[in-house]
Formats: structure tokens, C-alpha cells, sequence
């Protein structure tokens, strides 16, 4: 745990951590894949950050101070920020998805709401080692579904039952995460993406193209394409 600790120490020193933390008196969590990728030891450039305790526009309005705000993501709950030495973070509110009906990439409204408990939102991301953050205010790790247990074990599992009803494009995700990292999936995992595999339609081509190519770039193809024909993706 020590690249992780080194890795909060460095970010709790950025200026725009600092005036999030002390003057906006937020509460920030990394969250997602970066928590992953360094219990397992693999850099990652993307840093996803979650905020608590400050609505949109405090938030907004706190990290123009300090940087550059780019509200391109914002109807996904999602703001892009550049600080002044040009590394972008994706930062966000706790967020919920709820499907509309309507399918696809279309098929969920984003509900953003700064006082949800981190859990909250961690337990409706893909899979359960997704589901990790860190409290860098006080350095806590967060893991309401034993997503460390999935890594420790070598294991893909499903964050929750409506995590493929909700964005069918999370089975693909599945398949890259086992092919990246070659683990194996969790069997009812497995049977999930079976029953769902028909909804795979519903999404858009140049979505599927971008898993595609995460997988072509990032995994065993091999190991893909040996799933994808199981689940009936293929």
C-alpha cells in the first residue's frame, strides 16, 4: 500500500485538492480504476475524482479559481478539469443511474446529489473492484463490496444485479477487464451476460469500437474472443 499512500500524499498537495478540501470544505475521493490499478501495481493517467458536500455549481465556481472547467460531461454528472500544468481529472458528485426506458447509451438519467454517501455511488459502478475509493481527507479506503477480494482471488464479478440492464455495454467492459488482466469471471457474472447478450444491440457502434479497441490495446484478444462467442456477444 505504500504507492498509494505516496500517490494520496502527492495529490492531497495539489493546489486545486488543497482549495477543494480547505477553503470549499469538500470531501474528495479517487474512486474507480485508479484505485484499482495501483493495489495491482499498473499506472493510470485517468483519475477519476468524486466530490462530497458542495452542489454543482460551488464546485464550478470553486475550481474556476484555480484552473480550467470544461462542462462538456456535465449531463452525465461529470466535469472535466485541467490544472495549470495541463493533467485533466474527471470530477463528479455521487451519482446514481436510473434506467428511463428509452435503451442504449440514452437508456439512464444521471442523478447527482452531494450529500449521498460515497457507498452509494461506489455500489452502482460495473464491477466490485471498480467499486473502491479513498477519502483523501483522511486517507480511509472505501470498499463496500470487497472489490479487493475480487483482485486478491484473480476474479471479474458484477457490482449488483441491474449492472447490464442498466448499460449493456458494461458486458463488454467485463470481458475487457478479463482479458486485460486475465482473470476470470465470476459464473454468475457469466450467466448474467448470457441473458442480457441480445441487449448488446442497443448500443451504438462507435462505443463498442471504443471497448474494442481497449481490449486490442490493453488484452488478450484471444481471451476475448473465446468469451465473446461463450457469452453469444459475438
Amino acid at each position: 500500500m505504500n504507492n498509494i499512500n505516496e500517490f494520496v500524499n502527492v495529490l492531497r498537495e495539489k493546489p486545486f485538492i488543497k482549495t477543494l478540501i480547505e477553503e470549499c470544505d469538500a470531501d474528495v475521493y479517487i474512486v474507480g480504476g485508479v484505485v484499482r490499478d495501483l493495489i495491482m501495481g499498473y499506472s493510470n493517467k485517468d483519475v477519476d475524482i468524486v466530490i462530497r458536500r458542495v452542489n454543482t455549481g460551488e464546485l464550478i465556481d470553486c475550481l474556476s479559481r484555480i484552473g480550467k472547467v470544461n462542462l462538456v460531461g456535465k449531463s452525465f454528472g461529470v466535469i472535466k478539469f485541467t490544472t495549470d500544468d495541463f493533467v485533466e481529472y474527471d470530477i463528479a458528485l455521487p451519482r446514481k443511474e436510473r434506467t428511463n426506458g428509452l435503451g442504449g447509451y440514452h437508456g439512464f438519467d444521471i442523478q447527482s446529489d452531494s450529500t449521498m454517501d460515497i457507498r452509494e455511488d461506489l455500489i452502482r459502478r460495473d464491477v466490485k473492484f471498480n467499486a473502491m475509493a479513498i477519502n483523501i481527507n483522511t486517507g480511509d479506503f472505501i470498499d463496500p463490496l470487497n472489490g479487493l477480494n475480487d483482485i486478491n482471488n484473480s476474479i471479474v464479478s458484477a457490482a449488483n444485479l441491474d449492472v447490464f440492464s442498466d448499460d449493456p455495454l458494461r458486458m463488454l467492459r467485463i470481458i475487457s477487464f478479463a482479458s486485460r488482466f486475465k482473470f476470470d469471471i465470476d459464473s454468475d457474472t457469466l450467466d448474467m451476460v448470457v441473458m442480457y447478450a441480445n441487449r448488446i444491440k442497443e448500443i451504438p457502434s462507435e462505443r463498442i469500437l471504443i471497448e474494442f479497441d481497449k481490449i486490442v490495446r490493453k488484452g488478450d484478444v484471444f481471451i476475448a474472443a473465446d468469451l465473446l462467442k461463450r457469452t453469444g456477444l459475438l
